[in-house]
């Protein structure tokens, strides 16, 4: 493991090491400033890290596949930072909530879902 140099000071503490937290320290400090940032966690990502429970590993992240495609936020953050970033390959099918009266997809297009659950509620207010 290599050993972390602390400075006596910093232009900016960022605290908090989530996406927003690492958002703002790379874009800080590409724009020059000395920055460091902090988090209580012994990892970074804050809820995007995922977690473990039993035998079980939960991604918390994936509903933001759908935004690493070009116009998506994650795409834009990262062509703002530099282009030295992993690519993500395109997901069409991202994520399908299934429930005992529903069963509905996530796609690269989130605004199918937000019809589809638009017209639902529409539905159901008509029979009540």
């Amino acid at each position: 493991m290599s050993k972390i140099n602390i400075k006596p000071y910093y232009d900016v503490v960022v605290i908090g090491a989530g996406m927003g937290g690492l958002t703002a320290t790379a874009m800080l400090s590409k724009a020059g400033y000395s920055v460091a940032v902090v988090d209580a966690a012994n990892q970074a990502g804050g809820y995007l890290a995922g977690f473990h429970r039993n035998k079980f590993r939960f991604d918390t992240a994936i509903h933001w596949l759908n935004q690493c495609n070009a116009g998506g936020i994650i795409h834009t953050v990262f062509e703002t930072i530099g282009t030295d970033y992993p690519k993500a390959i395109s997901q069409k099918r991202i994520k399908r909530f299934i429930g005992d009266e529903h069963s509905y997809l996530l796609t690269d297009n989130p605004d199918e879902l937000k019809i589809e659950l638009q017209q639902k509620i529409s539905t159901r207010e008509r029979r009540h």
